[in-house]
């Protein structure tokens, strides 16, 4: 493998901030396949983490700290990613964005309104070039549904319902609960974003809100209903099931696509009629034989550890920015704000339903 310390005089500088299993498994991966790119460093609180996730890919620097300063070899660094925990975000940011440095930020982007506000104007400040990770909008499922309604495949778009299943026994960070409404607040941008690239305008309509028997902060189950401009949007996520599962289904005049996020399977189920008999086996047909399909062409990737749900093209999209200084399409600063400001808007819902229980 190509090392991390190129020396290519060409190359985009990068400084890694946070040392956890999203940088050692997601996005150290995604750059060390581009080219013209230079892993200088890792920071992250744990200096044993710092270390190790440094001698594994062969980064030539690390250092143990919880801010910017007083870090020597950052100034080595043109670009930062920066996938410390949610409420860190902001920090870091704010210091990088001082320093002068592209950022690529994990979602969410920060923990409120006045934060990213306040990010928002640093940005427009520095004029750096900004990036979020909206991974999932990259993987294949998720480009070919957007190429298949493009097209025209499924007719007029009618609706679109999202299923989350997560069971509290799949392996987790220990930081979400500190969150507003725990786990949901981190992962409903994932939903958000890709009902976001689906259509124009989305607007947060109604939510309800079922808390944890258990008092956690991240709820039972939570409903979110959205609108976009000639169709609804229909949410339901449940953090207390035995199995997980994510889907998205895009609902046509014509038919329909099953998009399952964890496998990153599409499955394209045409009008099936009247629903006789006949027609009820031909859907069951075509389910079965598109799930086998996706798995040749992701499940094996997945079993692996090799399926990266669109991290690289992120990754490829933020370097080139740096590169030629034009904002990435669809993970640019605006692209943050907007679906940031969908997360804080169906926040603000989900609490309202809270307070009226």
């Amino acid at each position: 493998r190509r090392s991390s310390s190129s020396a290519d005089p060409m190359a985009v500088k990068i400084a890694m901030i946070g040392a956890g299993w999203v940088c050692e498994a997601r996005h150290i991966p995604a750059l060390r396949r581009l080219p013209h790119v230079e892993i200088v460093g890792i920071v992250d609180p744990d200096e044993a983490r710092a270390r190790a996730v440094a001698a594994k890919f062969g980064i030539p620097n690390f250092s143990a700290a919880t801010s910017a300063a007083g870090i020597p070899w950052l100034a080595q660094a043109t670009a930062v990613s920066i996938s410390t925990p949610p409420r860190y975000h902001r920090d870091w940011m704010a210091d990088c964005l001082e320093l002068g440095k592209d950022v690529l930020i994990e979602k969410p982007v920060s923990l409120s309104r006045a934060e990213t506000a306040e990010l928002d104007a640093r940005v427009q400040k520095s004029g750096a070039m900004v990036a979020v990770m909206h991974n999932n909008l990259f993987t294949r499922s998720a480009v070919r549904a957007r190429r298949l309604i493009a097209d025209g495949a499924l007719g007029r778009v009618t609706a679109v319902q999202t299923r989350l299943l997560n069971s509290p026994r799949r392996h987790l960070p220990n930081w979400y609960e500190a969150l507003p409404f725990g786990l949901l607040y981190d992962e409903l941008s994932h939903f958000l974003y890709l009902g976001d690239s689906l259509g124009k305008n989305l607007r947060v309509r109604n939510a309800t809100v079922f808390p944890s028997a258990q008092g956690h902060a991240t709820p039972a189950l939570a409903t979110l209903e959205l609108q976009a401009d000639g169709f609804p949007l229909a949410f339901s996520l449940n953090f207390e099931s035995p199995v997980c599962e994510w889907h998205m289904t895009i609902v046509g005049e014509k038919g329909l696509l099953v998009h399952d996020v964890f496998r990153d399977i599409l499955l394209r189920l045409p009008d099936d009629r009247e629903h006789r008999a006949a027609d009820h086996f031909r859907t069951l047909a075509v389910a079965t034989l598109g799930t086998w399909g996706g798995f040749v062409e992701s499940g094996w990737r997945h079993l692996a550890g090799k399926l990266d749900f669109g991290v690289g093209e992120v990754m490829r999209r933020f370097v080139a920015a740096c590169e030629t200084r034009q904002a990435p399409e669809r993970i640019a600063w605006p692209d943050a704000l907007r679906v940031f400001g969908l997360l804080q808007d169906s926040i603000d819902e989900l609490s309202a339903a809270a307070a009226r229980k």
